[in-house]
């Protein structure tokens, strides 16, 4: 693909994001939305990981942390394995909030869908293997994860069924907590007693 058709593609995407993102109210900021998703997905991290995977300062990520434990949408946990660090969990309110979010993004984005020709819907369907693969391209690049490790894939599709968030499957994620390390299974362990 050629470096215009990629800057075309990006803007095409960024015009996209900012369309749902006008027409779709946010109940927290997106940084704070971007944090509960990991968590979410990941389940808990340290905020020295959260402050790897969001891109923001370790001063900005405990202060987000805080603002978020004082709404009640996440939980602040010392990690058992260095007493020096703390773990953040999603609780269930954060929960709550995540998934409305997701609702109502999602109804924006199935009214703006209705209003497209019977041939347009056909497509982006048709284009969503490859939108998938390009979302794991992007996840490898950011992360410099594998696609395996990075638990980015398309998931099996049946009548009726809904990916989970970001499309990440229940079975990616669980082979991706399983190959953690040794002191991340301990931390989450001892963050859910």
């Amino acid at each position: 693909m050629a470096k215009t058709d990629a800057a075309d593609l990006a803007a095409l995407f960024d015009r996209i994001l900012w369309s749902l993102r006008t027409i779709t109210p946010r109940p927290e900021s997106a940084t704070a939305l971007s944090v509960l998703d990991t968590l979410d997905r990941e389940g808990p991290l340290r905020i020295s990981d959260l402050v790897t995977r969001e891109h923001i300062s370790q001063p900005g990520m405990t202060q987000l942390a805080c603002r978020l434990e004082h709404s009640g949408l996440v939980r602040r946990l010392g990690d058992p394995v260095d007493r020096r660090a703390t773990v953040v969990e999603i609780t269930r309110d954060g929960r709550n909030v995540l998934h409305e979010f997701r609702t109502q993004r999602a109804s924006a984005l199935a009214r703006a869908l209705a209003a497209l020709s019977p041939a347009h819907r056909a497509q982006l369907r048709a284009a969503h293997p490859a939108l998938a693969a390009l979302r794991c391209a992007l996840a490898v690049s950011v992360r410099g994860e594998s696609s395996e490790a990075a638990g980015w894939h398309e998931p099996a599709r049946t009548p009726g069924h809904q990916a989970p968030s970001g499309g990440r499957t229940r079975g990616a994620a669980l082979r991706r907590r399983s190959s953690s390390s040794p002191d991340r299974e301990r931390r989450m362990r001892a963050a859910k007693r």
